[in-house]
């Protein structure tokens, strides 16, 4: 509908800026249904949003208290763990100074030594017990098979022990050390790795190294020179009793509670190598990997975490920290976690508990809201029937105004003057609608007689500048001959103007006709027109490269030829004009159905993303920042309509900056004109 300048009438929805959100104008109910609609509708969003804002606010204490509680616990754990380290110091420091051990070391009693170390290692539950002499050899391994002779001076424990420096830490020992210290360790260190959700790719398919507690104390003669190095250690791996004592002091009441209620869990690097946790069938959840972002937090970046993560099969709150060698570098974390099922049951039952109440509220809301729309619908009936009559075509029909002074009655007023306006209105636009059609009639009439007046003379020049350059070249001077190039190619672009101007006032008055016939599609019209671009090619550098050409020889189509070569000149001379220099044009095709997809790309500036609809338009020129390009304007227009003419459409695309493709779908028989192509094409 034309903008009159005359105020819009505005429907009492749009008012409550509803009408977008409702689109209840195209629902066949009564006002009075959609009125009680959007009444219970505003309800309804006030309970969504109510809930929404009282379930984030009991989400965020239970997650605030929940995070308090993780920092707590994780420290705790931290301090339990710290502990056990510290307790394996005690132990070897203690035998380090004992003096039995100093004298078999000095007098070289191995095998007494072993039968003492070993029932020490038994004892307090070691997993490693190594003496080594000054030089970093190892004498003595109080561990089947015994073994000795490795030298371990390049281990950093042993080297700052062997400095005179007690050392401890977290370190990873290979899988041959592990056997060289006991025949079992190797075994019980290996763990499978198991497909994990959430989880970053694995590195290893399974674990061979094991993770160690380990303390290392020099061994002293009275005189304090150092006549040794006294290395005990414990494996992390598969050691259940040490998660278990951390899940028993952090978390005293798990006990009768679902297994899995909570967790504690130490990894090797992302593989969980002891844990609380258990699969369904009873087993300890060793294997599976760790959460993907907290791998990139803890393990990557050395950061603390803490947040909602996947843990085995399930979501926790949990906290996770990294765990360091004595160099300083990341070797694996220590983390533990509340599931999260207790805390959805509890929001899911305060959800249920809401709704209750609030159904109770919505259904006497409904029945207020049906005594409200019935007062207000009834006097709008009179208005009802008079807008039936005006959609009849009975303008002359009036309102009779009831008395009062009231909005009811000020509606009915208005009215009363809309539809007069409307009669007014009506008889206004029958004479301009008779005025346009009259001046759009002879806008053609002239754009017609111009261009074809404008044609005969350029054909005129141009017949001489061709039997001027027949003349025999001796007689032509070399300024002549460079003024004949200029006033050729503008002669050129002056024809080419005004074949488009002709074209345009043919589509627009309807009397471009198709004279359509079976064509060899690259015979009849690609070669003349990639003939015809040969020299502006040459000019630029450029060549066009025409892909499929052996199935382009053999197309044929039920297209009007002369119309086709328009399309596609002003389809490779846009490509021509507007591409990179040196650059190379494509001209592809494909099949599609019953239509021939064809497409014509160009290296270049490209098409801002918000114009690739509006180039198809008349007069449509886009400013180009390398070069200024003459044109009318039309070009791509006529391409659009000649395209559809043929049952065909046309679009293009860009990268700007890089490059821009027009595609074209034609159909392989003859179709009724206008009839467009399939979208899937």
């Amino acid at each position: 509908m034309p903008n009159t300048g005359k105020k819009r009438k505005w429907h009492p929805l749009e008012r409550l800026g509803l009408y977008r959100i409702l689109p209840l104008h195209r629902v066949p109910i009564s006002l009075g249904m959609k009125i009680l609609i959007v009444f219970l509708m505003i309800i309804g969003i006030g309970f969504l949003i109510t809930l929404r804002l009282s379930l984030n606010l009991i989400y965020d204490h239970i997650w605030r208290e929940t995070q308090d509680k993780l920092r707590t616990d994780l420290k705790i754990c931290r301090m339990i763990y710290d502990y056990a380290l510290s307790d394996l110091d005690a132990v070897v420091d203690f035998t380090a100074g004992r003096i039995f051990l100093v004298n078999d070391l000095q007098q070289g009693l191995y095998d007494q030594l072993r039968v003492q170390l070993e029932r020490i290692r038994h004892d307090r539950g070691l997993d490693i017990f190594t003496l080594i002499d000054p030089t970093g050899v190892v004498r003595l391994r109080a561990a089947p098979p015994y073994q000795v002779g490795d030298d371990l001076s390049n281990d950093e424990l042993v080297r700052q022990a062997l400095q005179g420096t007690k050392a401890s830490g977290n370190v990873v020992l290979t899988r041959d050390r592990l056997v060289r210290e006991s025949e079992d360790l190797a075994l019980r260190a290996g763990i499978q790795v198991k497909p994990t959700e959430h989880a970053l790719p694995p590195a290893l398919q399974s674990v061979e190294a094991g993770m160690f507690m380990m303390s290392a104390y020099p061994v002293r003669k009275q005189s304090g020179e150092v006549i040794g190095v006294l290395c005990g250690g414990k494996m992390i791996n598969n050691n259940f009793a040490l998660a278990d004592s951390v899940m028993a002091r952090i978390f005293p009441d798990s006990e009768g509670k679902d297994v899995n209620y909570a967790m504690v869990s130490i990894f090797f690097w992302d593989v969980r190598i002891t844990t609380t946790l258990r699969t369904p069938n009873g087993i300890r959840a060793t294997g599976y990997l760790l959460y993907d972002q907290v791998s990139e937090a803890v393990l990557h970046n050395g950061q603390n975490w803490l947040g909602t993560s996947w843990v085995h099969n399930d979501w926790y709150f949990a906290a996770y920290e990294p765990i360091k060698d004595p160099d300083g570098k990341v070797i694996g974390a220590l983390g533990l976690g509340l599931w999260k099922g207790p805390f959805i049951a509890i929001r899911d039952n305060l959800l249920r508990q809401y709704i209750k109440f609030s159904v109770l509220g919505l259904i006497s809301a409904t029945l207020l809201g049906m005594i409200f729309s019935r007062m207000l619908t009834k006097p709008l009936r009179g208005l009802v029937d008079a807008s039936e009559e005006l959609a009849k075509g009975n303008l002359d029909y009036r309102i009779k105004l009831k008395s009062g002074k009231d909005e009811i009655r000020d509606l009915e007023s208005a009215f009363n003057s809309m539809a007069e306006k409307l009669r007014a209105y009506m008889s206004e636009k029958d004479q301009l609608t008779v005025q346009l059609q009259n001046l759009n009639q002879r806008y053609m009439e002239l754009l017609g007689f111009a261009s074809h007046e404008i044609k005969q003379p350029i054909a005129v020049i141009m017949g001489t500048v061709a039997n001027l350059r027949k003349l025999e070249p001796e007689t032509i001077s070399r300024n002549l001959e460079n003024v004949l190039d200029r006033l050729q190619r503008n002669i050129t672009q002056i024809a080419s103007m005004t074949e488009k101007y002709l074209n345009y006032s043919k589509i627009e008055s309807g009397q471009i006709q198709l004279s359509e016939q079976r064509c060899r599609l690259l015979a009849e019209v690609l070669d003349p027109v990639i003939e015809g671009e040969q020299k502006p090619m040459l000019e630029r550098q450029m060549k066009l490269a025409l892909l499929q050409r052996e199935h382009l020889a053999g197309m044929e189509l039920f297209v009007d030829p002369a119309m086709l070569r328009v399309v596609f000149a002003n389809l490779i001379s846009n490509a021509v004009k507007y591409g990179q220099p040196g650059s190379e044009i494509q001209l592809g095709t494909e099949e599609c159905g019953d239509h021939v997809r064809f497409f014509i790309r160009n290296d270049g500036e490209g098409i801002p993303g918000n114009k690739l609809q509006e180039i198809f338009g008349k007069f449509v020129r886009l400013e180009n920042t390398r070069r200024s390009q003459k044109g009318t304007g039309l070009g791509l227009y006529n391409v659009k309509e000649i395209v559809e003419l043929h049952g065909g459409k046309i679009w293009a695309e860009s990268e700007p900056g890089k490059w821009a493709k027009f595609t074209l779908t034609l159909p392989k028989e003859r179709v009724t004109a206008g009839r467009a192509a399939p979208d899937e094409c």
